[in-house]
């Protein structure tokens, strides 16, 4: 694997995520390109780079975008890794991996799922949780550091439901 990072988006709400239980982040399976001509912008968070020619051959790549383009990084990072080659186009060939989306999380996925899991919730040990979804993320971070290194199990219920 070229690549890797924590996908943003829950897989109840896109079909195209797939996961293995219990397999190792790094070899999950790849989230499946988008079905439209462009890709649908998927922050790249938490991106891990294997020391490649091909990731080499990206960064340079999505580097020249940026630099040259009047575009969104995201959506150019996007590109650069889904787009096929095309005469005029050479893509940079790296291998795509998404990590377990419940080791490295967002705050959708813990907020709006997990908590209500049962057991699960009460075992679940994250890798990371990325507090990007809510807009009140200050407070939010504090009920995660509360749960997850106080050991809070009620950390999260003063929120609301489904939230």
């Amino acid at each position: 694997c070229d690549l890797a990072w924590e996908e943003d988006v829950h897989p109840s709400s896109n079909p195209a995520l797939s996961f293995l239980p219990g397999a190792d982040p790094l070899a999950s399976p790849m989230q499946a390109p988008s079905p439209s001509p462009v890709p649908s912008p998927r922050p790249p968070f938490l991106p891990w780079y294997r020391a490649t020619q091909a990731s080499m051959d990206l960064l340079n790549k999505v580097i020249h975008r940026v630099e040259t383009e009047n575009g969104w990084d995201q959506a150019l990072f996007n590109e650069c890794i889904f787009f096929p080659s095309h005469p005029g186009y050479k893509d940079p060939s790296v291998t795509r991996r998404v990590l377990d989306f419940e080791l490295f999380m967002n705050s959708k996925t813990l907020f709006k799922f997990l908590r209500y899991s049962g057991q699960k919730y009460i075992d679940h040990r994250p890798v990371m949780i990325h507090v990007n979804y809510h807009s009140n993320k200050f407070e939010r971070m504090g009920a995660v550091v509360k749960r997850y290194v106080d050991g809070d199990l009620k950390a999260l219920d003063d929120f609301p439901v489904r939230s």
